[in-house]
């Protein structure tokens, strides 16, 4: 064995050559079809966040060479960050480092809807996605929550009445003090009007739009105008019903 370890050294080096040429080569491969997709998803991700209150966004797939060597790793021979410029005149920048709670929020949830095509996951919880978001920007948070239930099972814990009031299934998630513990409990609401009155209640402390602040003791039981449904609801100038159409609706967004 060790009077032929030297030709057997140098067929493991040849092989480890012609391996590592084959692996550099595939990792090209994948380097021009990153950058393809990175094109189509700037784009789908740009159009999902401007429908989210966000019209002046850029949003950029930056790919760069991993360098060193081999100059590969298991996952290509790519760096790949997202970049993003949430306001107009802004540079891009990580997300990381620029993006407020209320952008982070919206931009894991243009991803998802993006991502969800493809993705096998047939349940998706997202726990207070409308972080640090209000008005007709949690409006239009809702809406995506809502399409994006029409073809995966949401599970959403929110604050907001404009989340809540479109979702299928309600349950009331309640923390209190007792017997000087802290107990959590999960209360079903199976009747439209006790998922009407703990969508209502919070109301107290938000507004849909500053233009018309909701009375939240202003709840109507109507018709929706595509599934017929009498369980649809009026809030003053806002229309939600579980069929996710024709979306939560206001006058004035």
């Amino acid at each position: 064995k060790i009077e032929y370890a030297g030709d057997r050294l140098q067929k493991l080096e040849t092989l480890i050559a012609k391996q590592a040429q084959q692996t550099l080569a595939a990792a090209t491969e994948l380097t021009h079809k990153r950058t393809e997709a990175a094109a189509a998803l700037e784009r789908q991700v740009e159009c999902e966040l401007r429908e989210l209150s966000m019209p002046s966004v850029r949003f950029h797939v930056e790919i760069t060479p991993l360098g060193g060597t081999p100059g590969f790793q298991s996952t290509g021979a790519d760096n790949v960050r997202f970049l993003i410029s949430a306001n107009a005149g802004e540079t891009l920048g990580r997300i990381s480092k620029i993006a407020s709670g209320g952008e982070l929020s919206r931009i894991m949830l243009a991803l998802k809807n993006v991502f969800a095509e493809r993705d096998d996951v047939p349940s998706m919880v997202f726990d207070e996605v409308d972080a640090g978001v209000s008005g007709v920007a949690a409006q239009r948070v809702g809406e995506k929550l809502g399409k994006l239930s029409m073809v995966k099972q949401v599970i959403c814990i929110t604050h907001l009445p404009q989340i809540a009031a479109m979702a299928d299934q309600h349950y009331l998630i309640e923390k209190r003090e007792q017997d000087g513990r802290t107990r959590t409990t999960v209360q079903l609401l199976d009747s439209p009007i006790s998922a009407i009155n703990s969508v209502k209640n919070t109301f107290k402390n938000n507004s849909i739009c500053m233009l018309s602040p909701l009375s939240y003791y202003d709840v109507n039981c109507i018709c929706c105008v595509k599934c017929n449904h009498t369980n649809a609801f009026n809030f003053s100038d806002f229309l939600f019903c579980s069929c996710k159409y024709p979306y939560t609706h206001c006058k004035y967004s």
